[in-house]
């Protein structure tokens, strides 16, 4: 990369962002990806940014933050519930779970273990 003269350097590079095995990390403002998972793009070759919203990125190959992401919650290792024991959830929005329970914000529940409990945007 070479700067012009018309041009400002305005940050330096980043490191990429490595996630282990058994843990996670939540990016604030994420990039749109597309059906296939694709970063989209607008007509100006910047990545389209989702505003105000968090992705919640499990272990996968080191990444890159695009101009606009940032780190919401540092790289954390998964919370391992064991037997006898539960996680006392709140929802902070309306939203389906996979297995198709619908929650309604400000529901709570229990997450019983043992388990290993993955985060979700809207708990």
């Amino acid at each position: 990369f070479v700067r012009q003269d018309n041009e400002k350097v305005v940050g330096g590079p980043t490191k990429m962002v490595i996630i282990p095995p058994n843990h996670y990390c939540v990016v604030a403002n994420p990039v749109m990806r597309d059906e296939e998972g694709e970063v989209q793009f607008d007509q100006y070759g910047q990545a389209k940014l989702l505003h105000a919203d968090q992705e919640v990125r499990l272990t996968q190959e080191p990444f890159p933050l695009y101009p606009g992401e940032t780190l919401d919650v540092k790289v954390t290792k998964l919370r391992a519930v064991p037997t006898n024991t539960a996680l006392r959830l709140r929802a902070s929005a309306d939203f389906t779970e996979t297995d198709g329970t619908k929650r309604w914000a400000h529901d709570e529940w229990l997450f019983t273990g043992p388990g290993t409990y993955l985060p979700h945007k809207f708990v």
